[in-house]
């Protein structure tokens, strides 16, 4: 993907376009003029060719903003690829903002505001700044800072506005500013939204009614303020002087206020939210919602609303009627939860006027079937955006729509030929309909010569390139990524094309041809994934006419290139180039250098060796440079580091060798990311040193430091993700180590000895990622880490922390993996951690002393997949319910505990289980005959965490309900999480190949009854350890079914038999013991047997013959396998017997006896009082040791 900071927006489906083209003026570097932006002056002269300005402000201008206006940004209408950017444009002191649809929107309608210069010399009313003042006060944590609201001045704070001739307060606007994500990567308190990050800090319980004395407020903007889920309030209803609302993303919930309807002069309408909500059994929890659409129909003024991410609840029908009546010209209801659309009975007439909206948004909702009638009233309609719905059909009406420029169906269920009722839609622009399941293109579609944008992306067409995009003499930008398309790419597309993408095809190579220069047009192409090798870059030499030619942007990244990239040089206008993730080979070109308007280098994941060349640093335009994952070996201070303007620098993961000191980077006063971790670097750096830029990104994973915690990174103010792990470094972490603004902080695999801060949240609030990992910290875990609340990672494991674990840590609602394993924590496990809106996806306690029983309460982790709570004191039993409610669990380790009871049959259930490990417990049973359902254990599994909903097990008092999960809690730790194993006898770590590790050991236990078969279905398996059990019977005989197996160990159990001639179909196995067992007959031949001949491995089997236990087999050694196999039965029956007859006798003796004193009377006299001679006695002599002991001193007892 190409950086915002270099692109404009443009391609279908984000691929961004390059940045207005300028006439070539040579005096551009020298020219200076002076530009006011953003309230203040500026001076441009190296940029200034990239300055794109309107300002029309302070002058007398009357009537519409033109709806050509937007043209001038790119801007199109709805779109979300076109509409991230933001421009400067001043109308009348009025800023208008053009920005992400899930943020603030320009409505396609006229909005004016009274004179709003400020008063400079009359102050402003003291009863509205009084009003302000306690509005102010109601926030929390409220600092100069971020709302420096002093003085008597109130008109000149900042976001308040007020009227040049009356002097009241008109306008408060508290809008957060919007940031590029490159322009500004390291804020505080901020929300990555698309391609903006917001920066917002304002907070309070509740808003309060001081601004009702705003009585001539007709503007207010609150956006992304937190109310901390309070509700809207009530009093706004009347405000009934405002004309612009936007309460977007303010964390409110409950109901949308009817009261809102009485805002009559109201034109702007925003209440959108960025949560999600979720439904469960028609209820919506946490979220915003709308009960009732009738307010609406009363704000008779209203041209613009957003309630995109507020739940319109179900059978409200007038919806659409109210939209038709009022002079909306934009509406957006993304993600709401809308599955119909409909007029309320008996009021669809279309002999009333037709409606003016212009924009609809319904994007992310459930709708299904074909487009709803109820749009039909909408013939105004320019944009349309039903994305993200389950819509399978287009209807023919929508073709009479003759001014529809805009469509976008993405992500729907579109299937087969292409939507036939296109056809009639002459005058589309802009079609989207990618993510579906279309497999043809027409050849009408060729007849649309206004279409300009096409995304076909993501969809089923096959077969050749499709010429009849040859005829579209209009269509500038084109994405047909993702399909299955195969031959050359032809270079006619280069003649009137800017923007290509043919990402993810079976391309092999570009078509060979030649224009004239005058044919050229192509700006970006985008080719990879797909098929092409080394003679697709030579086909560039072909294309003479790109030497001079409009591409700026070229991405050959994941395919099979080897050479001949030395020919894309003569592309002197490339700005963007990205080879990463192939197979090239040798030094980096020095051909490079002559690449004079080269902006974007990525190299990454290829084979180049040697160093990086000099010529590189004539590229002074060069802000990103990534040459990670290849071989280069050689560093050394040259001109590559004079790179002024270079702000990413990545050479992590290569081989290189040397020191880095501040020579290298005294001139990279630009850089923000810095990444060389993974080579064999050492870093000298001064603690004095004062580097020249401030850094968002660090890593220096694997480099020498070799020294305590670098001074130098006092000076550096703006970290986000800070990489310091496996550096040498060693001593406790410095006091003046804060941090704001850090997210990611890793020292893991260091000496870093000493407590852990107790203050850790204060000195870093905004962490998300604690590694400390392989460390010498100690003491008990502080309480502060509870207070981290946007922390999604803690790993705290192998040191020597002590204590318990503090019970709030289960309170961080959205943390994903905690690992405290390997330390010397006691105590039992807190119940916390799997509350009632818990996200954790990993936790691993192992190797502490842990006592108690696992929680019950563990079964409220619907989204755990690694449990690990191995090598403690735990006991109990495992819960039944584990199986049913744990439904995502790949992983569960419980071994070397004291848990007793049976296996539970639940566990079956896990679906996606690919390693159970119950070894060393004291379980008892039979091992369940359904463990053959483990499906992870059978075949592949395809979960996408982001996107499939998974079916709960119903409640007791309720229905089933689905989950659908978030990409946010996606579980995405599979590279970062560790699990110890034992397989082949040892006991392993697996990090980044703990996905494919398929494992069941159940060893050490006291297990009884026989194999079962069904366990020879998990042909997945790589390891299968049943050793000291007392398991009877044989090796099931389709043990050969298990063909990935490379560890089996049924050593000391019962078992007898012959060994399964299958075996020898076991191609992967090396570890194999089935000692001291009842085995017998001969040991199997061939293939991995052949390699097994250690006697060790059948020790114990005094039946068994081969070569390994150097005895022949006979010829009755193979008749005596027969009779083995009912060896154990006999065994039993005899069993059986013989305690039929001790009890038969113990019974005849003892009711013998018995009967005897019951019937013959005297004879039970003579016994009883016999009897009571003999207690008689035994008193007599206690009583006289008792008392002679009484005498001495002592007593009995």
């Amino acid at each position: 993907m190409v950086p915002m900071e270099f692109l404009a927006p443009g391609p279908v489906n984000g691929h961004l376009t390059v940045a207005a083209l300028v006439p070539d003026f040579d005096q551009w570097d020298k020219e200076h003029v002076k530009q006011v932006m953003k309230g203040r002056e500026f001076d441009f002269t190296k940029n200034l060719k990239f300055v794109v300005i309107l300002d029309l402000s302070n002058n007398s201008l009357v009537g519409f903003v033109p709806k050509g206006l937007a043209s001038l940004f790119g801007y199109r209408k709805g779109s979300d690829y076109s509409r991230s950017h933001k421009a400067a444009l001043t109308l009348v002191t009025c800023n208008l903002f053009l920005g992400n649809s899930s943020m603030r929107k320009l409505p396609h309608a006229s909005f004016s505001l009274p004179s709003t210069q400020n008063l400079t010399d009359e102050g402003c009313i003291e009863e509205e700044r009084q009003a302000l003042l306690n509005f102010r006060d109601s926030f929390e944590n409220c600092s100069r800072h971020v709302l420096a609201w002093e003085g008597k001045q109130c008109c000149r704070w900042k976001g308040v506005k007020c009227d040049g001739i009356t002097g009241h307060v008109v306008k408060i606007d508290l809008s957060p500013k919007v940031y590029s994500v490159y322009e500004l990567r390291n804020l505080p308190n901020c929300t990555v939204y698309g391609s903006f990050i917001i920066n917002y800090s304002l907070s309070s319980k509740a808003m309060i009614s001081s601004l009702l004395d705003l009585k001539h407020l007709n503007y207010l903007d609150l956006s992304f303020i937190d109310f901390q889920y309070s509700p809207i309030p009530l009093f706004l209803g009347s405000m009934k002087q405002l004309q612009y609302l936007n309460l977007s993303n303010c964390n409110f919930i409950g109901r949308v206020p009817h009261h809102l309807g009485n805002l009559t002069n109201l034109q702007i309408l925003d209440v959108s939210s960025g949560d999600h909500f979720f439904i469960i059994n028609g209820t919506c929890f946490q979220c915003l919602f709308v009960d009732d659409f009738a307010w609406v129909s009363r704000l008779s003024s209203l041209q613009f609303i957003d309630m995109s991410g507020v739940y319109i609840m179900d059978g409200i029908n007038s919806m659409m009627q109210v939209i038709s009546n009022l002079p909306l010209l934009d509406a957006h209801f993304m993600h709401c939860g809308i599955d119909s659309l409909s007029f309320s009975h008996g009021s669809m007439n279309f002999s009333t006027p037709p409606s003016k909206v212009q924009v609809l948004n319904l994007r992310g909702n459930k709708l299904s079937g074909s487009v709803s009638k109820a749009l039909q009233n909408l013939s105004s309609l320019e944009f349309l955006d039903v994305s993200d719905n389950m819509i399978d059909a287009i209807p023919f009406w929508l073709g009479e729509f003759r001014f529809l420029s805009s469509m976008n169906l993405a992500r729907n269920i579109l299937s087969g030929l292409f939507p036939t009722a296109v056809q009639n839609m002459s005058s589309l622009r802009f079609l989207d309909l990618s993510d579906n399941m279309i497999d043809s293109i027409p050849l009408w579609l060729g007849e649309f010569r206004s279409l300009t944008s096409m995304n076909l992306g993501r969809n089923r067409l096959s077969g050749l390139f499709p010429m009849v995009i040859q005829n579209m003499s209009s269509l500038r930008f084109l994405d047909l990524s993702d399909n299955s398309l195969t031959s050359a790419v032809p270079l006619w597309l280069i003649k009137r094309i800017h923007h290509v993408n043919l990402t993810h095809n079976k391309f092999s190579n570009l078509q060979s041809s030649h224009y004239s220069v005058k044919d050229c047009d192509l700006t970006s192409l985008y080719l990879p994934d797909d098929k092409f090798q080394g003679e697709t870059v030579e086909s560039f030499k072909n294309i003479d006419i790109c030497s001079k030619s409009d591409l700026q942007v070229l991405d050959l990244s994941h395919n099979e290139l080897k050479d001949g990239i030395e020919s894309l040089c003569q592309l002197e206008n490339l700005i963007y180039l990205s080879l990463s993730s192939n197979l090239i080979s040798g030094p980096i070109p020095l051909s490079f250098g002559n690449l004079s308007k080269l902006r974007v280098l990525i190299l990454e994941n290829n084979q180049f060796n040697g160093t990086i060349p000099s010529s590189l640093g004539t590229l002074s335009y060069l802000t990103v440079f990534n040459i990670s994952g290849n071989c280069l070996n050689g560093f050394k201070p040259d001109s590559f580091w004079k790179l002024m303007s270079l702000k990413t620098l990545d050479l992590s993961n290569n081989s290189m060798e040397g020191t880095l000191t501040e020579i290298h980077l005294r001139n990279l006063s630009s850089l923000l990311d810095l990444r060389i971790g993974m080579n064999k670097l050492s870093v000298k750096l001064a603690p004095n040193w004062l580097p020249p830029f401030q850094l968002a990104n660090l890593q220096l994973r694997s480099c020498k430091i070799e020294a305590p915690f670098p001074q130098w990174l006092r000076t550096q103010r703006k970290l986000v993700n800070l990489d310091l792990s496996d550096t040498g470094i060693w001593g406790p972490l410095p006091e003046w180590f804060q941090q704001k603004d850090l997210r990611v902080f890793d020292l893991s695999k260091n000496k870093i000895s000493g407590p852990l801060p107790r203050n850790l949240h204060d000195k870093i609030p905004n962490l998300r990622s604690l590694v400390f990992g392989h460390n010498l910290l100690n003491g008990s875990i502080p309480k502060s880490v509870c207070k981290l609340e946007g922390l999604y990672e803690l790993d705290l494991s192998n040191n020597k922390l002590s204590g318990r674990i503090p019970n709030c840590l289960g309170d961080i609602n959205w943390v994903s993996l905690i690992d405290l394993s390997s330390n010397d924590l006691e105590g039992t496990i807190p119940e916390s951690f799997c509350g009632f809106d818990s996200h954790l996806g990993s936790l691993s306690l192992t190797n502490n002393r842990l006592y108690g029983e696992i929680p019950f309460n563990f079964s409220s982790c619907n989204y755990l997949e690694i449990l690990d709570l191995g090598n403690n004191q735990l006991s109990g039993v495992i819960s039944s319910t584990m199986g049913d409610d744990l439904y995502l669990l790949k992983i569960l380790r419980l071994r070397q505990n004291m848990l007793r009871g049976s296996i539970p049959s639940s566990l079956c259930r896990l679906s996606f289980l690919q390693s159970l490990d119950l070894a060393g417990n004291n379980l008892t049973g039979t091992i369940p005959g359904c463990i053959g359902n483990l499906k992870a254990m059978i075949q592949e599994q395809s979960l996408d965490l982001g996107s499939i909903e998974v079916e709960a097990p119903a409640p007791a008092d309720g229905p089933s309900f689905a989950i659908a999960l978030p990409p946010e809690i996606e579980f995405n730790h599979w590279d970062k999480e560790h699990v110890k194993q034992v397989m082949k006898g040892r006991e392993f770590d697996f990090t980044r190949n703990l996905k494919f590790v398929v494992n069941l050991d159940l060893s050490n236990n006291s297990l009884i009854g026989f194999i079962p078969k069904a366990l020879t279905s998990l042909t997945k398996l790589v390891s299968l350890n049943l050793s000291h059990n007392c398991l009877t019977g044989g090796i099931p005989n389709k043990i050969g079914k298990l063909n990935l197996l490379e560890s089996l160990d049924v050593s000391w159990n019962q078992l007898a038999g012959p060994l399964p001639s299958s075996m020898s179909s076991l191609t992967f196995l090396s570890h194999l013991n089935v000692s001291y067992n009842n085995f017998s007959g001969p040991i199997p031949e061939g293939n991995q047997f052949s390699t097994l001949e250690d006697s060790s491995i059948y020790v114990g089997n005094q039946y068994l013959c081969g070569k390994p236990v150097l005895k022949k087999c006979s010829g009755n050694n193979t008749n005596e396998a027969p009779r083995s196999v009912h060896f154990e039965d006999k065994n039993e029956k005899e069993k059986i017997l013989f305690y039929f007859v001790v009890a038969l006798g113990f019974m005849t003796g003892f009711w013998g006896i018995i009967a005897l004193l019951v019937f013959n009377k005297s004879l039970r006299y003579v016994c009883f009082r016999y009897m009571e001679k003999i207690a008689d006695e035994l008193y007599v002599a206690v009583a006289i040791r008792a008392a002679r002991l009484k005498r001495m001193g002592l007593t009995l007892w």
